[in-house]
């Protein structure tokens, strides 16, 4: 892990992570030094492999189906994140077995401006040929998770919620070495 010292010691933070394989939950639960609140996307609650793990974290389960659906989840992950809990997302809301960065939902980068909290990204490289897409058996490989900076945001307006996720999104891009699939 690379760039541990980024992670803030002494406030909350938001901690948005690329998302490549199956494995990547379980490899961010053992390497960060502190536990995290991670934030599922509900469908995930129907396999039990994934809700053991994700419950186990204490982690929230998320309803993106719809408009108010997601007003309820921003004003949800906003008081917990008002509440001094940091949060970690996985951004793209789900990986594709072949390689790319997909686009990012706002969820992570509404809260982080609402509430003011940095938001920290975190980019895995090499997770998807170990156990990404259809693949339920791990290989061996090496892989490689880069805390970068925190980025605070700039106010609690939506535009500076999309600017702050434009931020996070490029710094990942930048070093997961996967090509941009926005629009894809």
């Amino acid at each position: 892990m690379e760039g541990i010292s980024n992670l803030p010691d002494d406030q909350p933070c938001i901690l948005a992570v690329n998302h490549a394989s199956y494995i990547d939950g379980i490899l961010l639960a053992e390497l960060l030094p502190r536990a995290y609140t991670i934030v599922a996307k509900s469908e995930l609650r129907n396999h039990w492999i994934p809700r053991l793990f994700i419950e186990k974290l204490q982690g929230k389960f998320v309803d993106r189906s719809g408009l108010q659906a997601g007003t309820d989840v921003a004003l949800r992950l906003e008081q917990l994140a008002q509440a001094g809990r940091s949060l970690l997302f996985f951004p793209e809301g789900t990986f594709e077995e072949y390689p790319g960065l997909l686009s990012f939902h706002m969820g992570a980068f509404v809260a982080a401006s609402r509430s003011g909290l940095p938001v920290v990204p975190i980019t895995i490289r090499g997770s998807r040929p170990i156990m990404g897409g259809r693949t339920w058996f791990p290989r061996h490989g090496p892989v490689r998770v880069i805390v970068s900076p925190p980025i605070s945001p700039a106010g609690n307006s939506w535009n500076d919620a999309m600017m702050l996720r434009n931020a996070v999104r490029q710094v990942i891009l930048e070093n997961c070495g996967e090509p941009d699939l926005t629009g894809v």
